[in-house]
């Protein structure tokens, strides 16, 4: 099971070109401008937006890289949720300090999406909108919020979209 969820994954961020961004990302990063390993915890196919109701626990991997412009640095990542649906994606994500430890990111990315019994979302291809507040600790760590959007754009039809809220933990990658 453990295999075929791993092999899932695999597929679904070659198939969208995600995992040569994944594997790269670490191999850019200094002491002085770390990316971020963020794990995640929460729910998935909300609903908020629709009355119907496919709520589902899940669990989220996605890599920061360094910043490569102000605040700015790519991500890619990928969420799996209880129904096998499962979420590869690549994007960017601009850090805003609100105040000396926390942290509003908003991130924008596309990716690929694998239905497993889960909403029907109408296509493949898939746009994810997010808004992450975090407080950083001193040894630069991260626990924070998460909640996104995903959908196809109008795309194709239909375009039904869903949400999704993460409780996320970050570690630095020096």
């Amino acid at each position: 099971m453990r295999t075929a969820i791993l092999l899932r994954v695999l597929v679904t961020l070659s198939r969208s070109g995600l995992l040569g961004v994944l594997l790269t990302l670490g191999a850019c990063t200094s002491a002085h401008n770390p990316g971020q390993a963020v794990f995640g915890v929460g729910a998935n196919d909300l609903g908020v937006l629709q009355d119907e109701n496919y709520v589902s626990p899940g669990v989220m991997l996605e890599a920061r890289g360094p910043r490569v412009w102000k605040q700015l640095r790519p991500i890619a990542g990928a969420q799996y949720s209880a129904r096998r649906s499962l979420l590869g994606y690549a994007g960017a994500a601009y850090d805003f300090r609100l105040a000396r430890q926390l942290f509003l990111t908003p991130s924008f990315s596309v990716g690929a999406f694998d239905r497993g019994s889960g909403k029907e979302v109408g296509s493949t291809h898939q746009f994810r909108s997010a808004l992450e507040l975090a407080y950083e600790r001193h040894n630069g760590h991260r626990v924070g919020l998460v909640v996104q959007h995903v959908s196809n754009g109008n795309t194709v039809l239909p375009n039904p979209g869903t949400e999704a809220a993460y409780l996320t933990y970050s570690i630095p990658i020096r």
